[in-house]
């Protein structure tokens, strides 16, 4: 009997070692897979940073000297210029049309002012 004991319990350590050594086989092909998709990953990332370096590149190379940041600043400075020619039209018309409406006021002074001389003869 106690030979019969010893046998059963063989048999569960040879089935756990099996177990465990299928187990082992499993993690392995799955450490094995991930370790391709690993590398796999890796050469699509460095692919990735190489496209994003091309497109900096081409991105710096759309603007003179390279200097997106100079470039900006010379648009600021001609939107500012642009404001300030907006500006200055806008007071020319202000002012012309003041100049204007001063000019018409003026005539129609005269105007109304000659014609009381001539109705009422004084000079």
């Amino acid at each position: 009997m106690e030979r019969r004991a010893q046998s059963q319990d063989m048999a569960g350590i040879i089935a756990a070692i099996d177990s465990v050594s299928e187990e082992i086989g499993r993690l392995s092909a799955r450490l094995d897979a991930h370790v391709t998709e690993s590398a796999d990953f890796r050469e699509k990332m460095t692919a990735h940073a190489m496209g994003e370096d091309k497109l900096i590149e081409s991105f710096k190379e759309a603007f003179p000297g390279g200097d997106p940041q100079g470039h900006r600043s010379y648009h600021d400075l001609l939107i500012k210029r642009a404001e300030r020619w907006e500006k200055v039209q806008q007071a020319i018309i202000e002012k012309s049309l003041t100049a204007l409406l001063w000019g018409v006021f003026v005539f129609i002074g005269t105007a109304v002012v000659e014609a009381v001389r001539q109705k009422t003869g004084v000079r």
